[in-house]
This record gives structure tokens, C-alpha cells and sequence, in this order.
């Protein structure tokens, strides 16, 4: 069998009705992209993208995600922008149920913990080019 890498995950997998079984193995960043892209999927989220012409004091790019598994166990560590109107409690809950409900569905894995930090309140993108006389 071949090496697994160290921050991954081992799921088995044996169909119904099939001899032969085996295990599929899911790499933490391959976790962690899946959490980012979910979280998109939550109203009041945004993308935030540092670059040359964003003055931030974020650093990188938004959402992110980390993840830890522990054999089919999975906790998520995720930091968001969320548009300025939103309400931060309402998202973080948001956030907490769609990843669990997402991660497993796409993983078989069990979601133990979802940590939201929202790093940043931003306008949203609608709204940049309004001007207020």
C-alpha cells in the first residue's frame, strides 16, 4: 500500500453486495478547499482577495480554512469577510451548519467543530460604486 501523506484522512469504503473493499483518503487541503468554497455558499459572506490595489491589514485571501482530522473525524478552524450588514451570530451559525451538513455530505466524514473567526466587515461588492450626497 502506498504512503499516505501525514495531514490526511483514511475513510473506508466497502460497497453493499462488493468483495472487494478499500479506503479512500482525503487530504486535509482538499478538506480545507471544500470549507472555503461552502462558505461562499452562505448568504453575507464575501470573497476577500489581498492584493496591490487592496489596502488591508488582512493578509490573505478570504475565506480560508484549516483543517485537523483524526480518522473519520474532522474539525474545521475558518476565517471569514462578512458584508457589514450582516449579523456576525447569525452568519457564524450559518457557517457552522452548512460546512457540517457540506464536509459530511461530500466526505462521509463526521464534523466535530467549526471555529468561524470573521476577520473582516466589508462593503459589498453592489455597493462600491454608490457615492452618498
Amino acid at each position: 500500500m502506498g504512503d499516505v501523506a501525514e495531514n490526511t484522512a483514511v475513510v473506508p469504503h466497502l460497497q453493499a453486495g462488493a468483495a472487494v473493499g478499500g479506503t479512500t483518503t482525503i487530504a486535509d487541503k482538499v478538506l480545507e478547499r471544500l470549507a472555503a468554497r461552502a462558505a461562499l455558499e452562505v448568504p453575507g459572506v464575501l470573497r476577500h482577495s489581498v492584493g496591490p490595489d487592496v489596502l488591508s491589514a488582512i493578509t490573505s485571501d478570504l475565506p480560508r480554512a484549516s483543517a485537523e482530522t483524526a480518522g473519520d473525524r474532522v474539525s474545521i478552524d475558518l476565517k471569514v469577510a462578512l458584508d457589514w450588514q450582516a449579523p456576525a451570530h447569525e452568519a457564524a451559525a450559518a457557517l457552522r451548519a452548512h460546512l457540517r451538513e457540506q464536509l459530511e455530505r461530500q466526505t462521509g466524514k463526521t464534523v466535530d467543530r467549526v471555529d468561524v473567526t470573521i476577520a473582516a466587515l466589508l462593503t459589498a461588492p453592489s455597493n462600491l460604486g454608490r457615492r452618498v450626497q
